[in-house]
C-alpha cells in the first residue's frame, strides 16, 4: 500500500474514530444518567424500546447510504445526481418502516414482548426514523466525497444536541417520554447539521435508481440481519425472563460492549469507497493490504480495551451505574469480546461488499442467525443474561470466520497471524493483571489507563509495534488535519 494511501485511509478513520468517540461519550453519559435517575425496572423499558428501534433503523442505514457513498466516491462529478437518487429512494424506505414500526407498535408490544404497556413507547421512538432516514444520505455523501471531517463533526453535533435535550428532559421530570423525545428531537437537529455541511455542485445529471437499488438491497438485507443479530438479546431476555428489571441490568452490560463496535465498525465506514475503487480498479495488492491493515488496526486497538473492560466489569459497572447494576458485571465480561468479533466481522464485510460481493456478506450474517434464536432461547432458560451473552459471542465468531476465509480466496494473505498471536499474547497477559488486582471508584478509571500503557509496553517489547505506524502517525498528526481527499 503506498504510504499516501494508507495516511489518507488512517486520517479518515482518525476524524471518524474521534467523532464516535464524542458520540459514544455524550451517549454513555445519557445511558448512565437515565439509569441512575430511573434505576433497572424503567431502564429495561428504554433498553427494549431501543433494542426495537434498532431493528428498523439499521435498515435505513445499511443499503442505500452505503450505496451513496460507493457510487459518489468511485465518481465525484456525479455525486449531486447519485444523492437525489438515492434520497427519494430512501425516503420512500424511511416512512414505509415508520408507519410498519408506528402502526405494528401494540402487535409487536403483545406478541413480541408480552407487554401492552410498551406500544406508545414504541409508537413515540418510531417517529425518529424519517429523520434519521434522512441523515443517513447526506452522511453517505459527505462519505463518498471523503468529507470525513464534516461526517465526524455531524455525528458529534448530533451526539451534543441529544444529551442536552435528555439531560433537559429528565430534569423537568418527564421519564421515559422525556428520553424518547430527545432522541425525536435531535434526530431532525442532527438531519439539519449534515444537511448544511454537504454542499454539492449542481450537475443537472441523472443517475439511474436502480444502481443504487442493485447495491443497496442486498446491504440492506444485511443490514436487517446484523439488527437481528445487535438487538435480539435484549429482546429475548424481556420474552423469556419477562423482568425489566433483568433487561435493564442486560442492556446496560450491553451498552458498554457496544462501545468497541462503535468506534472501531468506523473502519468499515472509510474502507468501502477505498476498496471500491482499488479493486474497481484491479489492484488487488493494494486492497489486500486495506484489508490487512484494518484488521490489524482493530485487533490492535480492540483487544487490549476488551481485555481490560471484561477483568474489571463488574466494577466499571456499579461506578458508571450505581450498586443497584451489579448484575451487569458478568454479561459485560462476555459481550466485550462479542462486541470485538463484531467490529472486525462488520469491517470484513464492508470489505466484501465493496468488492461487488455482497450476497456473500448477507451469507455470512445470516448462518449466525439461523442460529442465534434457538441457542438464545437455551442458554437464557439454563444460564440467565450470562447464556445470553455467551450466545452472542458464538454467533459473531461463527460470522468472522466465514467473512475471513472468503476474503482470503480473493484476495490471500489478508491477516497476519503472526501479529494475531503477538496481539492476543498481550491482551491475554493484560487481563489476568486485571483480575488479579481490584480497585473501586474514580481510581478505577487510571488503574484502566494503566493497564493498557502496560498493553502497549508488552506489544512494544514483542516487536508488534512498526516503522511504518510511526510514518502513518506521522502522517495524521504532522500535517494539518483537514479532510482527506
Amino acid at each position: 500500500m503506498a504510504l499516501t494511501a494508507k495516511r489518507r485511509l488512517a486520517r479518515g478513520t482518525l476524524f471518524n474514530i474521534a467523532a464516535r468517540i464524542a458520540y459514544l461519550v455524550c451517549g454513555y453519559a445519557i445511558y448512565v444518567l437515565i439509569g441512575r435517575v430511573l434505576g433497572p425496572k424503567e431502564y429495561g423499558i428504554i433498553g427494549v424500546v431501543f433494542s426495537l428501534l434498532n431493528l428498523f433503523y439499521i435498515f435505513l442505514k445499511n443499503g442505500v447510504p452505503q450505496a451513496t457513498a460507493k457510487y459518489i466516491g468511485g465518481d465525484a462529478s456525479s455525486a449531486d445526481a447519485v444523492m437525489s437518487a438515492a434520497m427519494k429512494i430512501q425516503l420512500v424506505w424511511g416512512i414505509f418502516l415508520f408507519l410498519s414500526a408506528f402502526g405494528g407498535a401494540k402487535m409487536i408490544s403483545t406478541a413480541v414482548l408480552n407487554d401492552v404497556q410498551l406500544t406508545p413507547y414504541l409508537r413515540l421512538a418510531s417517529v425518529t426514523l424519517i429523520p434519521l432516514a434522512v441523515y443517513a444520505i447526506y452522511e453517505g455523501a459527505l462519505v463518498g466525497i471523503r468529507e470525513f471531517f464534516k461526517s465526524a463533526l455531524g455525528m458529534a453535533l448530533t451526539s451534543i444536541v441529544r444529551l442536552v435535550l435528555v439531560c433537559a428532559s429528565l430534569a423537568l421530570g418527564f421519564r421515559i417520554d422525556g428520553v424518547l423525545g430527545g432522541y425525536v428531537l435531535a434526530a431532525i437537529v442532527g438531519t439539519f447539521v449534515v444537511r448544511w455541511f454537504c454542499k454539492l455542485d449542481k450537475s443537472g445529471r441523472k443517475f439511474d435508481a436502480r444502481k443504487i437499488l442493485s447495491f443497496a438491497l442486498p446491504l440492506a438485507i444485511t443490514g436487517g440481519v446484523m439488527a437481528i443479530l445487535m438487538n435480539i438479546d435484549s429482546i429475548l431476555v424481556k420474552r423469556i425472563m419477562g423482568s425489566d428489571a433483568q433487561v435493564g441490568f442486560y442492556f446496560s452490560a450491553a451498552t458498554l460492549a457496544h462501545a468497541l463496535f462503535q468506534v472501531f465498525g468506523t473502519f468499515g465506514i472509510t474502507l468501502l469507497p477505498s476498496i471500491a475503487c482499488s479493486y474497481g480498479n484491479g489492484d488487488h495488492q493494494l486492497s489486500r493490504k486495506y484489508v490487512r491493515e484494518v484488521f490489524r488496526y482493530i485487533l490492535i486497538i480492540s483487544i487490549p480495551l476488551a481485555a481490560v473492560i471484561s477483568a474489571t466489569s463488574t466494577e466499571l459497572v456499579t461506578f458508571l451505574y450505581g450498586e443497584a447494576f451489579r448484575q451487569a458485571g458478568p454479561p459485560l465480561s462476555i459481550l466485550i469480546w462479542a462486541s470485538s468479533l463484531f467490529g472486525l466481522t462488520a469491517a470484513m464485510n464492508t470489505a466484501i461488499s465493496a468488492m461487488d460481493h455482497p450476497w456473500m456478506a448477507i451469507l455470512f450474517y445470516v448462518l449466525p442467525v439461523i442460529l442465534i434464536v434457538p441457542v438464545s432461547l437455551l442458554w437464557i432458560s439454563e444460564y440467565g443474561l450470562v447464556g445470553a451473552a455467551v450466545a452472542i459471542l458464538a454467533v459473531w465468531a461463527v460470522s468472522l470466520v466465514f467473512s475471513v476465509g472468503y476474503l482470503h480466496t480473493k484476495l490471500r494473505g489478508v491477516v497476519d497471524w503472526r501479529s494475531v498471536c503477538r496481539i492476543c499474547l498481550a491482551g491475554a497477559i493484560t487481563y489476568f493483571l486485571g483480575l488479579n488486582y481490584h480497585v473501586s471508584g474514580p481510581i478505577l478509571l487510571g488503574y484502566c489507563a494503566l493497564l493498557l500503557i502496560v498493553n502497549g509496553a508488552i506489544i512494544f517489547a514483542l516487536g508488534e509495534w512498526r516503522r511504518e505506524d510511526y510514518e502513518v502517525l506521522k502522517g495524521i498528526f504532522g500535517e494539518k488535519m483537514k479532510a482527506a481527499g
